[in-house]
């Protein structure tokens, strides 16, 4: 599922359905996120969803929220669930999740946190799956912007 805006738009229709009052439209849409899971991609298309202003902010909440609870429960391989995200689609999210942290709305950034948090006890410092991370954080704590040094720190804190 390629992270384009097509599909964004796509996506977006199946999250908003997320909150429909009518409880066979909102399970109608939980099972097509069910299956879009599981394609390739879907993780980098969320991630990047939550950042495109042109979505309605509870489109790009319930992004953020899709994206937190699929990166909790299938970045690392678990008995309990049936499918774990492949390495391609890691690499992906790693390359964007920091420029994601510092660039997402305040109110969106508690949900990409608990991501990055998840993320780092997996990969981070554990045999070097992510030797990048601390030279991206470092980088941006010398950004005269406070946003900029505020979102780094959460980012850290997440660590």
């Amino acid at each position: 599922m390629e992270p384009t805006q097509a599909n964004m738009q796509h996506l977006s229709g199946f999250l908003g359905q997320t909150m429909s009052p009518d409880p066979a439209t909102r399970k109608g849409a939980e099972a097509q996120l069910t299956q879009a899971k599981v394609q390739p991609g879907y993780s980098l298309l969320l991630l990047r969803m939550i950042l495109q202003a042109e979505f309605p902010a509870e489109i790009r909440m319930q992004a953020a929220i899709q994206f937190k609870n699929l990166i909790n429960q299938h970045w690392a391989a678990s008995e309990t669930h049936d499918y774990h995200m492949s390495d391609v689609d890691k690499a992906n999210i790693k390359a964007e999740i920091v420029h994601a942290m510092l660039n997402a709305p305040e109110k969106l950034q508690p949900f990409l946190s608990e991501a990055l948090g998840t993320m780092s006890n997996a990969d981070f410092p554990l045999d070097q799956k992510w030797p990048d991370l601390i030279p991206q954080l470092m980088q941006h704590m010398d950004s005269g912007d406070p946003n900029v040094v505020q979102a780094t720190l959460r980012t850290t804190h997440a660590i």
